[in-house]
């Protein structure tokens, strides 16, 4: 009986420290240590998940493993592209490896590629390893910026606890793990990023600022489409034209030797349409999308970003919602759609979703609750099929849905207020309980 009043003491005293460790403020700034352990908890979960699926991803192929680097054939999908292209540039041949007008990732994404396969192959490494260090890789970045803005109103730990256990719940019905076998990391990578710069650029930091946009215009091309808000979202024009031009010479730096190599056939590329968008009725509805195409779609997305963010500047963290409303104008106005391309929405409408939790946590502020909502009921339609009915019904109600969510975030302020809130958390935060 005494060893069991000591064990239900000792039980009792231990749930005690943990709700106090759950409950105790996060930093001012995400952890990379934290979001590195996040993504290996969510990343086995997806592992699993994905071990058990009663059916396979049409057209991913198999997941990379130690022989994709020495034999990249197409039964590894859109990463057998990539592991080719990426081992001519590791090998100094960078002719080859933009001469096919199907490789559409920047040269970053393709060294990754080429480097991630051949890190495979030297450790004979299976196709489960390989699917889980994808995962990590992807996840990671995502786990560090998606709750940058969050952190600044120093919610509870719980709160994150809370939306990595809400991830996995939706990892199933949603398909989550399915994903990860695209093969198409730069889908996160890009919105993390983006995010990442947002938060130095709110700081007056041009230098960083310019080198994560090149970065991220390294990895993709779309992602230049945030680059003119987020230069716009530093505070003065000095640091804006020497952010420009930093950011210009990076971009130019990856790509150049690709362009001039003489086999450069990127921009041969076209698509079916096979989405009617108002883009495509714009141009009378060709039956192929070219890059010319592409130009009147980023000129749209660039244009709507702006705008959201002179509607939230002053108030609210303009920038962040603002690259939120760059990835749904990507994919409502694209005439292609791959389940990847939903990527960005998760990470940069959870962004949102985050600080209108925390900013009500800290504040009880009713006026968060709409802009909780509105992003709540966005990120619960990522995974939406497109509605059928008309062209122009489709885009009043996502031209809608994106004003609701510019308008419903200036409630959230880019930082609480020093009068009010919590009182700053102690010099010494509980302990992680053993």
């Amino acid at each position: 009986m005494r060893m069991a009043l000591v064990f239900i003491n000792h039980a009792g005293a231990r749930a005690a420290a943990i709700r106090q460790w759950m409950s105790a403020p996060v930093g001012a700034r995400p952890s990379w240590r934290w979001a590195v352990l996040v993504a290996m908890a969510v990343s086995l979960c997806f592992a699993v998940a994905q071990h058990f699926a009663t059916a396979s991803v049409q057209d991913a192929g198999l997941q990379p493993d130690g022989g994709a680097w020495p034999d990249p054939s197409a039964r590894y999908g859109d990463f057998a592209l990539f592991v080719r292209a990426g081992h001519a540039i590791l090998s100094g041949d960078l002719g080859h490896a933009y001469d096919a007008a199907t490789v559409q990732t920047g040269p970053l994404a393709l060294m990754w590629a080429g480097l991630f396969a051949l890190t495979l192959h030297v450790f004979h490494a299976t196709s489960s390893v390989g699917y889980a260090v994808s995962a990590i890789a992807m996840l990671a970045p995502t786990f560090y910026a998606v709750p940058l803005w969050a952190s600044r109103h120093t919610p509870p730990r719980w709160l994150y606890a809370v939306a990595s256990g809400a991830l996995v719940v939706l990892l199933i019905p949603w398909q989550l793990s399915d994903l990860i076998v695209y093969q198409h990391p730069t889908y996160l990578w890009v919105p993390a990023l983006w995010l990442i710069a947002a938060g130095f650029a709110r700081q007056d930091r041009p230098v960083i600022t310019a080198l994560l946009l090149g970065t991220a215009c390294g990895l993709e091309t779309w992602a230049v489409l945030a680059v003119p808000v987020l230069l716009l979202a530093l505070p003065s024009w000095r640091s804006r034209v020497r952010a420009g031009g930093i950011s210009f010479v990076a971009t130019a730096a990856v790509w150049a030797p690709f362009v001039f190599s003489g086999q450069f056939r990127m921009f041969d590329m076209t698509w079916p349409n096979t989405i009617r968008t108002p883009i495509e009725a714009l141009l009378g509805d060709p039956t192929t999308i070219t890059w010319q195409t592409r130009l009147v779609q980023a000129t749209v997305i660039v244009a709507a970003s702006i705008a959201a963010w002179f509607f939230g500047r002053g108030v609210t963290d303009a920038a962040t919602v603002a690259v939120a409303v760059v990835a749904w104008s990507r994919v409502i106005t694209d005439a292609q759609t791959y389940p990847y391309y939903r990527l960005p929405l998760f990470a940069t409408t959870a962004a949102i979703v985050l600080a209108a939790s925390a900013h009500f946590l800290r504040t009880r502020d009713r006026r968060a609750l709409p802009a909780l909502g509105v992003s709540g009921a966005m990120i619960s339609l990522t995974q939406a099929e497109v509605l059928p009915g008309p062209m122009l019904a489709g885009t009043v109600l996502h031209v809608t849905a994106l004003t609701a969510l510019a308008a419903s975030a200036r409630a959230i302020p880019d930082a609480p207020s020093a009068a009010i809130g919590r009182s700053p958390s102690p010099d010494r935060e509980p302990e992680l309980p053993a």
